[in-house]
């Protein structure tokens, strides 16, 4: 509700260096109408407030507070947006005291009670709303009221005076004691009438607020000259609307002694974890707040966010590492952390407790459980220990600190200022570090759930398993350049190895159409648990595709599972892991754009004709499900074609027939010819799946290209005549013979630029399938068919300065084996090997490229060119012929040269009528 809209004048805009203009303008606030007993009451008299003459004040006009003195919700503005906005900012009342009250002071009867669970703080608001009911008000007759809403019509309220609860704020716990429950509705405000009370303070958490609603619901309709007050209390912090809860910060405060605790015990044992449990059902807010002010935990596990324990970026694999680099691990876990993982009967499930709210088991003891018996699994033998400590009760038992005791004061009385003016059905709480009065229902409504995405709470990526599944990567070339790359070339679509937060921030707001993938070895996980998926699909799909964000649409679910190598590794999680990610974009309302595809290897389907091709027995049913599937949802089948790896894995295969400029060796499968090996393999798969009744289904070619380098067939004419025959015959629209005029849906060229990091087990041409360098400059003439020529090499790329680091040939290099075995463990030395463009260079030279492959990688730091005085710094470029020295790049922003990992995209190729299509040519 809101009783009226003010208009204020904030600065609108900003001027070139940033700093805002002086424009006006003016800002539309929705102020949130609070409850008053003239709302149903009539003719109520109006006294002056007894402060004018409290020997303790002086008030002057500005002491009391206004109707026009508001409290903005929210006061953080973007003086670059468009005012006024469709939903303008809420407004609150301040709270204070006002001029004139609609109570006399020696009427009032003021019941106070406590409800629900211990927070420290409560002995504190209880002690300071009689000493200002009487000390403020002048108020003799308060009473409490005890365990809770069912002692209004069940116990007999007790008297209370200053003297009596004089020491309350230094003791823990209520005095007043407190149940759960017990809420009749026509019992207590029968009881209320009964006793006479006129002022009713309430303090409770969210369910002892819904009560509060009810209780001033039920008030108002019996038309009661009776206000009722909220104060939130929840020592979990989870009240919405206000900052902060009372106890809070005492909570945090005593939390971070059993963590650090739990840090000793870990780090006095071999491999020894801490594992503290802290309160927190729906909410972290005291693990994340101990966690970041203790600065001893590793890993902190917050109901707000879902994680899981096997597997890549699971909680095993986080603390393993952890117990390798430091000996010791300290976990916090939120009491309602992982309770979806914890197994339990369906007569659990349903239980609740008095309050209504779900019986949550133990994960302090179950996660101990789950370590203990990861360890016994992965390291039988080793030593290992996990000390649990849960504080929870001593947490909040204990007396509330200084800053919490300041905080009760203040909001008690603000309640009573506020009831004495006559407002009823509200809150008091500090909004923006001001107090003010918030309508009771809104308050039991909101949640202050913990914002993982908030600035505030960033952590390193290695200390928070929470986002794991984000695949964090390092560049050569900054993503900001990349993209400027692609876009330079007219790229319009890339395929990204995974969802690397840095290359998908790049892309934002471009029309680049994205493909993003997720590795194989989350697959496991992303099949046992939707959560998972529903976390993936959050953090690294929906939370980009906003408006002005990145174009999604594909996630490749895992890279060549079926690859014959794995043994059927992977096999068997990838159409459970596709069913729930399609689950996972539904939710997110995902489902009709962006599409779910599983790149398979050709090695998927075999046969020696292409018009005989079938998926191995081995995959014919799994291949049949998983094709209806992506049928079904509209999805291709995508597949990656290497020509080249046919002819580098068989001395038989034709060179020519890898080609597509005519051969001698063309083979004939009935009345059908074909003339290269991409044809062939392509037919072969659309009668694979003509075999299990898909023969229509729609083909991308995942990936296809030609190295350049390490390996004899590898090499740069070899490449341009590869990619450059494919693009033409792509953009010729001739089809295959089993599929005349209709070629593949799309077709992505591997790749854009060389990994230098990438594993060489299957040979050392795989660090060279980019079309560019690792500096973005072009390897070769080439022609994407975009109508841009040529081409274009990545501008703005800042390299460091123009010098080498060589052996130095003074100096006797026969005890050079075992740096030149180190330079090369770290840096690629790949075309040093047999058929690379470095091989002849001599055995010196071989010694001085791989000295300066480690210098510029370690950005030619003086000492990584000592080698024990054999290497020396040179400012004449030691190139020979192809063979390139490379000097690295300077790029701080993105500390590329010490990870030395690789932005990897696939360019894609599509036909000529599409892409002017789409540029508004046809």
């Amino acid at each position: 509700m809101s009783d009226s809209h003010d208009e204020i004048a904030l600065p609108s805009a900003t001027s070139g260096d940033g700093e805002p203009e002086n424009l006006q303008i003016q800002l539309q606030l929705e102020l949130q109408r609070l409850p008053h007993l003239t709302d149903y009451l009539q003719n109520l008299p109006t006294f002056t407030n007894p402060l004018d003459h409290n020997q303790f004040y002086r008030p002057s006009q500005e002491f009391y507070i206004s109707p026009s003195d508001v409290v903005l919700g929210n006061i953080l503005f973007d003086l670059s947006g468009t005012f006024p906005s469709s939903s303008p900012p809420l407004a609150y009342h301040r709270a204070g005291p006002r001029k004139q009250i609609f109570f006399d002071p020696s009427s009032v009867r003021a019941a106070i009670v406590t409800c629900g669970g211990l927070c420290p703080g409560l002995n504190t608001v209880i002690r300071e709303l009689v000493v200002g009911l009487w000390d403020l008000y002048d108020v003799r007759q308060i009473f409490g009221i005890r365990a809770g809403y069912r002692g209004f019509y069940s116990m007999e309220p007790i008297k209370l005076d200053p003297k009596l609860v004089h020491g309350w704020h230094m003791r823990g716990g209520t005095v007043l004691e407190t149940s759960r429950g017990g809420f009749d509705l026509n019992k207590i405000v029968d009881a209320i009438e009964s006793h006479g009370f006129n002022q009713v303070y309430i303090i409770g958490g969210d369910g002892t607020l819904r009560g509060a609603v009810a209780i001033f619901d039920e008030i108002h309709r019996r038309n009661l000259n009776i206000a009722v007050a909220g104060i939130p209390k929840t020592v979990d912090n989870d009240v919405g609307i206000i900052d902060r809860s009372f106890g809070f910060q005492t909570a945090v405060e005593t939390a971070q002694q059993a963590i650090h605790a739990a840090h000793v015990e870990a780090e006095s044992a071999v491999n020894g974890i801490g594992l503290v449990k802290l309160m927190g059902r729906s909410v972290g807010h005291i693990a994340i707040g101990a966690t970041l002010s203790s600065r001893d935990v590793d890993c902190c596990l917050l109901p707000e966010t879902d994680f899981y324990l096997e597997g890549k970026g699971g909680l095993f694999e986080f603390l393993g590492q952890r117990l390798k680099e430091n000996g010791h691990a300290v976990v916090v876990v939120a009491e309602g952390a992982g309770q979806d993982l914890i197994p339990r009967t369906d007569e659990q499930k349903a239980k609740k407790d008095e309050s209504g709210n779900p019986v949550f088991l133990d994960v302090g003891v179950w996660l101990k459980s789950e370590l203990n018996r990861w360890w016994e699994r992965d390291h039988n033998g080793e030593l290992f220990t996990v000390k649990y400590i849960d504080p929870t009760y001593m947490i909040r038992a204990v007396p509330a600190n200084a800053t919490d005791n300041l905080y009760c004061t203040l909001v008690a009385h603000s309640a009573i200022h506020g009831v004495m003016a006559g407002y009823t059905g509200f809150v008091a709480g500090p909004i923006n570090d001001i107090y003010a009065y918030i309508p009771v229902e809104k308050v039991a409504k909101a949640k202050n759930a913990v914002d993982v995405m908030d600035h505030r709470y960033a952590v390193e990526p290695s200390q928070n398993p929470i986002a794991t599944l984000e695949i964090f990567t390092a560049e050569w070339l900054a993503p900001p350049i990349v993209v400027k790359l692609l876009e330079e070339n007219k790229i319009t679509k890339v395929k990204l190895f995974d969802s690397d937060p840095d290359s998908l921030s790049a892309l934002m707001g471009t029309r680049i159409e994205v493909m993003v993938g997720i590795p194989n070895e989350i697959l496991s996980i992303l099949s046992s648990s939707p959560n998972v998926a529903d976390l993936f699909v959050r953090q690294n799909i929906s939370r980009y595709m906003v408006k002005g964000g990145v174009n999604i649409r594909y996630i490749a679910v895992g890279n060549e599972p079926f690859l014959t190598s794995y043994s059927g590794q992977f096999q068997s999680y990838v159409v459970p892991a596709l069913l729930n990610l399609q689950q996972s974009l539904g939710k997110a309302n995902l489902a009709n754009f962006v599409k779910l595809v599983v790149p398979c290897n050709a090695d998927a389907y075999e046969a020696t004709v292409p018009s005989q091709g079938a998926f191995r027995p081995e995959l014919t049913q799994i291949m049949t499900q998983l094709v209806s599937l992506l049928n079904s949802n509209g999805s291709p089948f995508v597949v990656n074609i290497y020509p080249f790896l046919s002819l580098y894995d068989n001395s038989d295969f034709p060179q020519d027939y890898a080609f597509f400029d005519g051969t001698s060796h063309s083979l004939t499968d009935g009345q059908n010819v074909y003339y290269n090996a991409f044809d062939g393999n392509l037919d072969t798969l659309v009668a694979a799946l003509d075999k299990i009744g898909y023969g229509q289904m729609p083909i991308v070619i995942g990936e296809i290209g030609w190295p350049t380098d390490g390996e004899v067939s590898a090499n740069l004419s070899a490449a341009r005549a590869f990619n450059q025959g494919l693009i033409n015959h792509v953009l010729s629209n001739k089809g295959t013979p089993l599929r005349p005029g209709i070629p593949p849906m799309d077709v992505y060229l591997f790749g854009l630029l060389d990994e230098s990091a990438k594993s060489v087990l299957p040979g050392n041409f795989e660090r060279h399938w980019g079309i560019f360098s690792f500096d973005g400059q072009a390897k070769y003439a080439l022609n994407l068919g975009f109508g841009n020529g040529l081409l274009k090499n990545a501008k703005d790329v800042q390299y460091l300065p123009s010098k080498w680091c060589v052996a130095d040939p003074l100096r006797d290099l026969s005890g050079v084996v075992n740096h030149f075995r180190l330079a090369c463990s770290v840096a690629d030395c790949t075309t040093l090997n047999y058929g690379g463009s470095c091989n002849g260079i001599g055995a010196k030279g071989n010694i001085s490229y791989a000295f300066n492959s480690y210098y510029q990688l370690q950005k030619q730091d003086a000492r990584s060119c000592d080698f024990d005085g054999l290497g020396m710094i040179t400012y004449l470029d030691p190139s020979i012929g192809e063979c390139r020295f490379l000097v690295g790049i300077n790029d701080n922003s993105s500390s590329v040269t010490l990870r030395h990992k690789y932005f990897s995209a696939w360019i894609m190729l599509f036909w000529v009528s599409l892409f002017l299509r789409l540029c508004g040519v046809m």
